[in-house]
């Protein structure tokens, strides 16, 4: 493309996708409110790529990262009063969303003392 030419370029724009999921007490089933959900790529060539979406769940325990490329994920959750679980991982794929994640949280134990 040479100044002052015409030219028309095609540009195809993809949406960025999304992945959601639940956070629940493992043994009641009651929602985590304010649960921490950290997403992280399941394998990133950058270490500066930390988390992609750092959300908290809302008082139903439902979280929502959006800004999502198709990828592998690590699904990361805290909460006070709870013991963190190992990472839950999800796929995301250009033809949609993964599937809802659900992730459930167990009490925090006391040292015995």
């Amino acid at each position: 493309i040479t100044t002052g030419s015409d030219h028309e370029t095609d540009i195809q724009l993809k949406p960025f996708l999304s992945l959601a999921g639940k956070v629940l007490d493992a043994d009641t089933g009651a929602p985590i409110t304010g649960a921490n959900v950290k997403v992280t790529p399941s394998k990133s060539p950058e270490p500066s790529l930390a988390a992609l979406a750092d959300v908290h769940a809302n008082r139903n325990g439902e979280f929502v990262a959006t800004n999502l490329v198709p990828s592998l994920y690590n699904i990361s959750v805290s909460a006070f009063g709870y013991a963190a679980p190992r990472p839950v991982k999800a796929k995301v794929t250009d033809q949609g969303s993964a599937p809802e994640v659900i992730v459930k949280l167990k009490k925090a134990t006391s040292p015995k003392r």
